[in-house]
């Protein structure tokens, strides 16, 4: 199904779906075949037919039932003949088993393993008896998608955290107004023919963990840093040290770097070459023998596996800062000059709330920007298995922990850490107010205490400083920001000239 499709969709039914809610929904169904899916909940709203979409994007052949589960109250077939008509609008009928069920009669009798479970928000209680219901019948890498706008935040973000800890869950989407857990079974044994390359175990591992397996694949090519050597693995994050981190391991690996070819990347600056990754002479995840991958992703390696994460609210800043406000190549086509606030007396503060306000959604949704996708995504956990990840707000502590494991093979000496691509800015904690916070947490929820972050921690005792743009600071600004579209033009000159 095309994107114009799902559109298409949504607008011909009731309700209020947001356009990051409607893709989440729609790669939750078009991700699991291994079970049914459960709609617990209106049939004929928006968040129905993005599921009903993305079911039937999967082939005809390896197509599992849909069920929709309505009270018993409305469950008398009105809605699903409502959702059969507007299928049918589109030339779309019959794309799904649809079957309205009146809800805790048949569960008893119930039979099928379900791969995704989706529960409109209500209070605790309600989402706690309804999870328990269908608990026993979820597959070992099923989804349950809370939806909806929440009703009881507290209550929502109770039975997420009781689905984390005892039921082995982890957050796989997390915004406002949807919650996506997958279920992780650290029993589960993926078996992986003999011979795979370690791109046909990477896409066997997404497809039975229930990751996308586009980010995944991504993320092994260009977000992975291996030593077989020294024994890790690393996994960079965008605005947490990775600049400093590469080279590091490039110094410790003592690997070649060909920054002298082409860029593929629109970078501004010399030492920020480090970043194509192509070019860089350390080994990726998807570089390993398949039977080494395997290894490693089945937790069996002995690899120390590392990541370092950033405080939500400070890493958007940092992004905003670096990316936004400095058109950087590649930005200026989302953005133009909309959020630089380069002019003399241009309210910075203003501006960076009135960015969350209106494209924050559009970047976190695409995934196109990994500056400003949420850390937990990037991590992609379901099939990754940490040995720890570490706060870079606590470095030293990661800096004893990686010396400790070189240490442990053979290695004496290593480079020291060196601070690179340091943006300098006031205290980020000056940019927010409650309700540019409270937005921002909306969308990296999941980074935040499960990562060890407060929600409150965009609070400073110190009075709000005054963030407008001085004259002198906006001549230099704008040199840069002509500098960058000069930059980016030129990179789009030389990629025309191939």
């Amino acid at each position: 199904m095309s994107g114009v499709r799902l559109k298409d969709l949504l607008d011909r039914v009731p309700g209020s779906l947001s356009e990051s809610e409607a893709l989440a929904l729609f790669r939750a169904a078009r991700l699991r075949s291994d079970g049914a899916l459960v709609n617990n909940g209106p049939c004929n709203d928006k968040a129905a037919v993005a599921l009903v979409v993305g079911h039937a994007s999967l082939p005809a052949d390896s197509r599992p039932a849909f069920y929709c589960v309505e009270p018993e109250s409305t469950g008398k077939g009105g809605s699903r003949r409502s959702l059969e008509h507007t299928l049918g609008k589109i030339g779309c009928e019959g794309l799904a088993n649809l079957i309205v069920t009146p809800g805790a009669e048949q569960l008893a009798a119930w039979r099928d393993p379900v791969s995704v479970l989706r529960l409109q928000t209500a209070d605790y209680a309600s989402m706690r008896t309804q999870v328990d219901r269908w608990l026993p019948f979820l597959t070992p890498a099923a989804s349950i998608v809370i939806q909806g706008p929440p009703v009881d935040k507290a209550g929502r973000k109770q039975l997420v955290a009781e689905l984390e800890s005892s039921e082995r869950f982890l957050r796989f989407e997390n915004m406002a107004g949807l919650v996506e857990l997958r279920r992780v079974d650290p029993r589960r044994t993926i078996s992986v023919p003999a011979n795979s390359s370690a791109m046909q175990v990477a896409k066997q591992y997404s497809l039975e963990l229930g990751d996308d397996e586009p980010m995944v694949l991504g993320r092994f090519l260009h977000g992975s840093f291996v030593s077989s050597r020294h024994r890790y693995v690393y996994m960079e994050i965008p605005k947490a040290a990775c600049t400093t981190m590469k080279y590091f391991i490039v110094a410790l690996e003592q690997a070649a770097c060909q920054f002298e070819r082409v860029p593929y990347l629109r970078e501004t600056k010399q030492s920020m070459l480090i970043h194509q990754r192509q070019y860089v002479g350390v080994p990726t995840l998807l570089d390993l023998s398949g039977n080494d991958l395997h290894t490693v992703l089945s937790g069996r390696s002995g690899h120390f596996i590392f990541a370092l994460v950033r405080n939500p609210y400070s890493r958007l800043v940092s992004a905003f800062e670096s990316k936004v406000r400095l058109a950087e190549p590649g930005m200026r086509q989302v953005f133009e000059r909309r959020w630089a606030a380069a002019e003399a007396g241009d309210d910075v503060r203003r501006s960076f709330a009135e960015f969350v306000r209106t494209d924050l959604e559009g970047l976190v949704s695409s995934a196109q920007e990994h500056h400003f996708v949420p850390q937990h995504r990037l991590l992609v956990r379901q099939i990754i298995p940490y040995s720890k990840i570490f706060q870079v707000e606590r470095f030293k502590e990661f800096e004893y922990a990686f010396a400790a494991h070189l240490k442990s093979c053979g290695v004496q000496t290593f480079p020291k850490f060196r601070d690179y691509n340091r943006s300098f800015y006031p205290d980020w904690r000056h940019y927010y107010d409650r309700e540019t916070a409270e937005r921002v947490f909306d969308f990296f929820e999941a980074d935040f205490e499960p990562y060890g972050y407060d929600p409150e921690s965009w609070r400073s005792d110190e009075a709000p400083r005054d963030l407008r743009t001085s004259a002198v600071e906006a001549y230099w600004r704008m040199e840069v920001i002509e500098r960058n579209e000069m930059i980016d033009f030129l990179y789009g000159f030389l990629r025309g000239a191939k």
